[in-house]
Formats: C-alpha cells, structure tokens, sequence
C-alpha cells in the first residue's frame, strides 16, 4: 500500500500498533521492521489507514518512507505447506481520506 507522505509534515505522520507508536520525524530512518502481528495503522494530514490482520498469519510490516510516500508492506507468516494444500489468511483495509480531526 503507498500513502502519501508530505515532506512538511513528517512529525505528524503518526504509526501506531499494539506495541508502539513513532512518527516519521521521530523515528529518523526511511526503512524499519515493525513487530505488529494484530495490524498498524498510520495517521496523516490528509487521512488515516487502519490495517488490521490475523495475527498467527502475520509477522508483522516492512514500513519504508521516500517523498513523497511512505508504504507499510504487510509480511505474512511462512507456513510449509504439502503439495496441494492451501492456506488463506484475511487482512481488512480500512481508507479514511479527510482532514485531520475529522476522521
């Protein structure tokens, strides 16, 4: 998924999970791995995204940051399978696009 991410606005684009929560100012690199199993989402001035996972089926988020995006890429659990045999996993995306404060 790639969000925009305003140059500007970097300490108020917000990543928040169970575990945690930074910015991007705060956090100060462009690529880190996030422990966050049950999902993240990520505020920003333009609108929020809420990922929500299965957690025995989710590792966690790759998140990565170049302006003007930043992408928080979702990275499942390996589970060997035998030939044939099929996993599923379920995420829900929800996309709130409005101004701040309003969603």
């Amino acid at each position: 998924m790639i969000l925009p991410a305003d140059p500007h606005d970097l300490d108020k684009t917000l990543l928040e999970w169970a575990g945690g929560r930074t910015t991007l100012a705060e956090k100060g690199q462009t690529a880190w791995w996030v422990d966050a199993p049950e999902g993240i989402s990520v505020d920003w001035v333009a609108g929020r995204v809420e990922i929500q996972c299965e957690d025995k089926k989710t590792a966690g988020f790759f998140v990565d940051w170049f302006l003007p995006y930043v992408t928080p890429d979702l990275h499942g659990v390996y589970h060997q399978l035998a030939a044939g045999e099929e996993l599923s996993a379920r995420w829900s995306f929800t996309v709130a696009v409005a101004p701040r404060g309003t969603h």
